[in-house]
């Protein structure tokens, strides 16, 4: 049997914008539903963040959402197994309230909510299923996990050590020793594609932040008979960077790809005004939905650290701890406290 494995989906960012759910759907009306028919998939794994807002719901995002993901699963018969994530959750410390519950629930037969661990079994593989772990069930989870009868462990999960982003570990999360006994564990949550030891953070399956910018995304197409899993790349990209030089061939730049899309122009040497004001118009003409300018005095234009817009603060979340650490010396309590707090919103900017 073959089972395709999405995470962190996220409907509904960037404050709802409708130009990047059309880059959502852009992936699942292309790629995925494309894909899994030809291959004869019915069963899917979404391993957290269906929803990206915790609080509500914009309308018109559930709309699309519902015409255009739910009911096509619905009419094509593919049963989906999802996790909640801590973007699904009303409650940071529970998982009882949930936006895939209340939005969903059982108004779709085919979609599975899961808020509490389960051995899922699909072909010949079991299947523990986790869902976020918090405050309320990290004792009950922790010990069912210590014991369940499962070679592949699926979760949200915020490990310590693993990566936000390229280069940038996660630091304060739980301690990854849980997986040690298991073949393989799959987690959404990180959005940066990944694998260590027996983790491996899937990553979402298109562009969501500059960070995003050489990183291959698509999903995963796992054979329970052969053990294998096969990588689907989505070739759509909206977040896009120039290194402009006065030497550069502005003629052979593709500018339709622009369009709709989130431009920057690295400026390395502008002492052609006219040239670097052409270009713009061109690019302008095109009607992205965003274009900033940054001088960079790098040798090397297409570099991560050069373009990638968190890298820039490498590694903020050190940085805050350390003036933490500096700060409340004398109140360990306060320190522990102020950290979680900084460590929330920190990931909270990177949508995970």
């Amino acid at each position: 049997m073959k089972i395709a494995i999405i995470t962190d989906t996220h409907f509904g960012a960037k404050g709802d914008s409708q130009i990047f759910l059309e880059h959502t759907f852009k992936f699942f009306e292309d790629v995925f539903f494309p894909t899994i028919k030809e291959q004869g998939i019915t069963n899917v794994l979404h391993l957290g963040d269906l929803m990206d807002r915790r609080k509500y719901v914009n309308f018109h995002t559930l709309h699309q959402m519902r015409t255009r993901f739910m009911d096509r699963l619905l009419a094509e018969k593919v049963n989906v197994h999802c996790i909640v994530g801590n973007h699904d959750t009303y409650f940071k410390n529970t998982n009882e309230v949930n936006s895939p519950k209340e939005l969903f629930g059982d108004k779709y037969p085919n979609f599975h909510i899961y808020t509490d661990p389960v051995i899922l079994g699909l072909g010949n593989k079991n299947f523990a299923l986790v869902p976020w772990i918090n405050k309320e069930n990290q004792d009950d989870i922790l010990d069912w996990i210590k014991t369940v009868d499962a070679p592949i462990l699926c979760g949200h999960f915020e490990l310590d050590g693993y990566q936000v982003m390229r280069n940038v570990k996660h630091t304060g999360g739980q301690d990854p020793k849980f997986c040690d006994r298991f073949d393989k564990v799959w987690s959404g949550h990180f959005h940066q594609k990944h694998e260590e030891n027996n983790v491996c953070y899937f990553g979402t399956a298109y562009q969501m932040t500059f960070s995003d910018l050489f990183e291959k995304k698509g999903f995963h197409i796992y054979d329970t008979d052969t053990d294998e899993i096969e990588f689907v790349e989505n070739p759509h990209r909206i977040f896009f960077a120039i290194p402009y030089r006065d030497n550069i061939d502005i003629d052979a730049i593709d500018y339709k790809q622009y369009k709709k899309s989130y431009v920057k122009v690295f400026v390395h040497e502008k002492k052609d005004p006219a040239k670097f004001d052409r270009m713009l118009e061109r690019i302008y003409d095109q009607a992205p939905e965003s274009v900033t300018f940054l001088e960079n005095e790098a040798n090397d234009p297409v570099d991560d650290a050069a373009i990638d817009e968190e890298a820039l603060s490498t590694d903020t979340l050190t940085i805050i701890n350390q003036h933490v650490d500096e700060a409340f010396r004398d109140d360990p309590d306060e320190c522990k406290r102020l950290k979680e707090v900084f460590k929330d919103l920190f990931l909270e900017s990177f949508d995970l």
